[in-house]
């Protein structure tokens, strides 16, 4: 651990601030890093041999010539992916407390209709997944498939999550279908839908009215909202995220996706339906609208008997 510390540290300084080995040893040695200059050239042997970093010597007058570091494109991209690993790390944290959050209030929701997410079989079950990033969409995507323990068939609408992602549950217990251009979902064929809606008038009721086109008459929905009440729009992080990814290296990009979607544009309307008004939305369309505020300006919204 100790080692891996001092090669990202040398990684962090030189991409900042190109400088020779022994200045190196004495930035590294005043946090406690390393006790001899040789740990720190040792450092630096294996980076230039990788090609992570180049040396170029300095003549100097009043001493012995010194080599001046710094980090070469592929140094830099190893910086970056070593960053990107630690943010995927506390990202995970997030993401695991959410989505278990989440799966409780569906097992109470689905309670509330006297049934058990648990004993739930032979149902389609459609989850669409598609606006959330990838780490967030498996972790929560895993939580809900494995209280279903019956037999169901189960449809993903999701374009990074693949077959081997799933191979957990290939065990005959549920039957998973990865949506593509070759298969689609017939009309009025789903028992239950999972969602994720938008804030925005136009596009919220443009999606209730995709979801019914699928959804059988009897049908449940939990739709899953980020509530937009009291919240300022968050315009400070979404510049640092397009600087983000304007200034780590392209091939980079994939790995970044993974916990914050390129596309970072979610939209904030300048009128954001509030809960009492999706609720009234929902209502022009399903006879039973429940709604569960949730930590992190989150709600679910559970919706059953289409009227339509």
């Amino acid at each position: 651990m100790k080692s891996e510390k001092i090669r990202f540290r040398i990684l962090k300084i030189l991409k900042d601030f190109p400088t020779y080995g022994y200045n190196l040893f004495l930035m590294l040695s005043e946090e406690g890093l390393v006790n001899n200059a040789s740990e720190s050239y040792k450092v630096l042997r294996s980076f230039r041999k990788k090609g992570l970093i180049v040396g170029e010597v300095s003549k100097s007058s009043q001493g012995p010539n010194r080599t001046i570091y710094s980090l070469t494109e592929k140094g830099l991209d190893e910086y970056y992916s070593q960053v990107i690993d630690s943010a995927i790390n506390f990202f995970e944290l997030m993401i695991e407390a959410n989505s278990t959050t989440i799966v409780e209030v569906i097992k109470e929701g689905t309670r509330r209709l006297d049934l058990d997410i648990e004993k739930i079989e032979h149902k389609k079950i459609f989850i669409d997944s598609f606006q959330i990033a990838h780490r967030s969409q498996s972790n929560l995507i895993h939580k809900l498939l494995i209280p279903l323990k019956k037999k169901n068939q189960v449809y993903l609408q999701s374009k990074i999550m693949d077959e081997h992602e799933l191979m957990y549950f290939k065990d005959g217990i549920l039957d998973i279908r990865i949506l593509d251009e070759n298969l689609s979902i017939k009309p009025h064929m789903m028992d239950i839908i999972f969602a994720f809606g938008r804030t925005s008038k136009d596009l919220f009721e443009k999606h209730i009215i995709e979801i019914l086109k699928v959804l059988k008459r009897e049908g449940i929905l939990f739709l899953f909202i980020r509530r937009r009440e009291n919240i300022r729009e968050p315009k400070i992080f979404k510049v640092f995220i397009d600087d983000l990814f304007k200034n780590i290296p392209e091939k980079q990009h994939k790995k970044l996706q993974q916990i914050v979607p390129f596309h970072y544009s979610i939209e904030f309307p300048e009128n954001p339906l509030k809960d009492n008004e999706i609720k009234d939305l929902l209502f022009n369309y399903f006879e039973k609208v429940e709604l569960f505020p949730l930590p992190a300006s989150l709600s679910v919204i559970l919706a059953k008997k289409s009227k339509l």
